[in-house]
């Protein structure tokens, strides 16, 4: 989770990202949002939550580093 966090705080002023957490019993997800739009989703159950925010944190680095490059 600690990576996620990390990469978080560079992206969420830096962009004007938001970020909704769900876990329940049936489900987990992290979506990040731009404008309303969803720009990075991660999905996986509330045994794994940690493999879940690697997954968050990996996507939302790629999707930086495209913004960055462009």
């Amino acid at each position: 989770m600690d990576s996620f966090f990390k990469v978080w705080e560079l992206a969420k002023e830096k962009f004007g990202l938001e970020r909704k957490v769900h876990v329940d019993m049936d489900e987990a997800y992290i979506r990040i949002y731009k404008n309303g739009n969803v720009v990075v989703r991660a999905d996986g159950d509330r045994e794994d939550l940690e493999y879940l925010y690697i997954q968050a944190a990996s996507r939302l680095a790629n999707w930086m580093q495209l913004r960055e490059n462009t």
